[in-house]
């Protein structure tokens, strides 16, 4: 009976192993776009189909910055303003329904770009990843931003990674 069990046992672990691996073949190996550079998985959509996907409104539920307060870790706030991204056009709506920004923008592949007119005056390249059918992730380099102050260093090049994370309305 022992041996049974341990036979079984042992498949059980081998079963879950090759399971886990299998898992594991969608992932990337290290990601600056994961919480000390950890594993991140592949977009849910092939990056042919990323551009045709973002197309409608994307709700920001957050805006994370990475070592805002802990080294390697994202940290940010909750977040209701929204985009309305057209194939070439994209406007910045405050929670109240009011124009923040607008620009242009143009997508190719697996990357957004946006010229932003106002608030960011600046164009900004937004790598497109979709966590799940309608979870996305805009990720892009920012100024280096505090949480003590709330504010950006706009001496410095934006080269901090930041996620806009939210759900795409289409």
């Amino acid at each position: 009976m022992k041996k049974i069990s341990g036979l079984l046992f042992g498949i059980f672990i081998v079963i879950s192993c090759a399971n886990s691996n299998k898992l594991n073949v969608n992932a990337e190996k290290s990601s600056e776009w994961r919480d000390n550079n950890g594993v991140d998985t592949k977009s849910f959509y092939t990056s042919s189909e990323l551009c045709e996907k973002i197309i409608g409104k994307f709700k920001i539920r957050s805006r994370l910055h990475k070592n805002a307060l802990e080294k390697d870790v994202f940290n940010g706030g909750m977040s209701s303003r929204w985009l309305e991204i057209g194939k070439d056009s994209i406007i910045y709506y405050t929670p109240y329904g009011e124009v923040a920004d607008s620009g242009l923008c143009n997508c190719k592949d697996d990357v957004l770009t946006i010229n932003w007119n106002v608030r960011y005056d600046r164009q900004i390249e937004y790598k497109i990843h979709f966590n799940s059918a309608d979870t996305l992730e805009l990720r892009y380099y920012d100024y280096p931003y505090s949480l003590d102050t709330f504010s950006y260093d706009k001496t410095k090049e934006p080269t901090n990674p930041t996620k806009l994370i939210g759900i795409m309305k289409r």
